[in-house]
């Protein structure tokens, strides 16, 4: 993935789900996420540093706006139905403006886009189209 960049994501009527893999020694002490409206920043501590100076987990502009204070994250163990994944953080962000179709989660070279066209969001609230990449 770009900039080594690994992570699915989806999105729902009102939110934008993100899940990216983690080590097993990665603690949430040492993960610092930084929302702004237009842009995400996730960096890890390394070597006992600092996790504002740590290494860039996922960093980039987004394509749409989200609610800053609406931001929430957490790290999860490995589920058995979602072995693929295992122990990973998920981050939750509500969008600025429901019903916006986000093409993609970072807009920048490398990340994956979908087709919004085929994006359906079903009465459920869960997009209709498999984006999870």
């Amino acid at each position: 993935g770009a900039n080594g960049a690994r992570y699915t994501w989806s999105q729902t009527k009102s939110e934008v789900g993100i899940r990216i893999p983690l080590g097993p020694s990665r603690k949430a002490k040492e993960i610092k996420v930084k929302p702004f409206p237009n842009r995400l920043e996730i960096r890890c501590a390394v070597g006992g540093g600092s996790p504002e100076d740590g290494e860039v987990l996922l960093a980039g502009p987004l394509p749409k706006k989200v609610k800053i204070d609406e931001v929430f994250w957490s790290i999860e163990e490995e589920e058995e139905e979602d072995e693929a994944l295992g122990r990973h953080m998920s981050v939750q962000m509500a969008k600025a403006e429901a019903m916006e179709r986000w093409p993609c989660l970072i807009e920048a070279p490398g990340h994956p886009r979908i087709d919004v066209a085929r994006l359906q969001f079903r009465a459920d609230g869960v997009a209709g189209l498999d984006i999870w990449e």
